[in-house]
């Protein structure tokens, strides 16, 4: 498989179509369209999120004041540093702020390729992985 390894001076930081938001692209497969992507979000305002039909998205809140995620059956609450969550990317998925502009870490994954998975470590570290 392969990896496009990136230094900080080759992230790419991409503004989202709705205007809420930063993407900063740390790591991603070297396939198009790619097939896995680790990337840190600065959101900024209220707001949905795009959708990733085929793939798998897991979340982490890094810090600000977190937010208030609604999904069709319900909502969760990130509103503690390292707190994550794992959902479908075609999901439908609207984020209300709590507090201000806040930042996550995510990684996406193709279901047709790969299982993901993330784990918080105890010294508060991200472990991300395929399977």
């Amino acid at each position: 498989m392969p990896i496009h390894c990136l230094t900080p001076a080759d992230y790419r930081v991409v503004r989202w179509k709705n205007g809420g938001g930063w993407t900063t692209d740390i790591a991603l497969s070297n396939d198009d369209p790619y097939r896995w992507r680790a990337s840190r979000a600065e959101v900024e305002t209220d707001g949905p999120f795009s959708d990733f039909s085929g793939y798998d998205r897991f979340l982490v809140l890094l810090s600000g004041g977190g937010f208030r995620l609604q999904f069709p059956g319900g909502a969760q609450i990130l509103d503690r540093p390292l707190q994550k969550i794992e959902f479908a990317g075609e999901i439908p998925v609207s984020c209300a702020l709590l507090g201000g502009p806040s930042t996550d870490f995510n990684w996406v994954v193709a279901r047709e390729h790969f299982a993901g998975s993330l784990a918080v470590l105890s010294a508060g570290e991200v472990a991300f992985a395929l399977v």
